[in-house]
């Protein structure tokens, strides 16, 4: 919608591909740098990206396996 207003825009619409959270509380995330252990660290970047854990046990098995054929 190029060149609409934002006031013009019907209160319940949305633009495409956005995603509206409401909560009852709001839900406090700690930076990065609050962290204190690397285990925390850690486990703060698997919440955040899940799919982590298992590239890097697909790696960790494609290395062994090209390690292993030498």
């Amino acid at each position: 919608m190029a060149g609409v207003d934002e006031r013009e825009r019907p209160s319940g619409q949305q633009v495409a591909g956005t995603v509206r959270l409401m909560t009852e509380e709001p839900v406090e995330v700690p930076p990065l740098a609050q962290l204190d252990t690397l285990r925390q660290r850690w486990a703060y970047q698997v919440n955040r990206r899940p799919w982590i854990v298992p590239a890097l046990l697909l790696g960790a098995a494609a290395l062994v396996l090209l390690l292993r054929r030498r």
